[in-house]
């Protein structure tokens, strides 16, 4: 049987494989995900995947540890 842990760690795995062919999947493959940023594609989707209810600021601190390198709430709206 499968534990939610190995559950999560075959998705982060998918997802890191992914985000290494990213072209494959974007809309305009020269350009879509191309810059190096702090919210990449491998990130962007982690996230969106463990959000709760919470107001995407306060998320995104969680997510990134209260950090204060933590991308603004703009900056994901504009990225994502």
């Amino acid at each position: 049987m499968t534990s939610p842990e190995q559950v999560r760690e075959i998705l982060w795995k998918e997802i890191s494989t992914i985000s290494q062919s990213a072209s494959s999947y974007a809309v305009n493959p020269q350009s879509d995900f191309t810059r190096n940023r702090k919210l990449n594609l491998e990130t962007l989707m982690r996230f969106l995947i463990s959000i709760q209810s919470g107001t995407t600021a306060h998320e995104l601190l969680k997510f990134f540890d209260y950090s204060p390198d933590t991308i603004t709430n703009s900056g994901f709206i504009q990225q994502r």
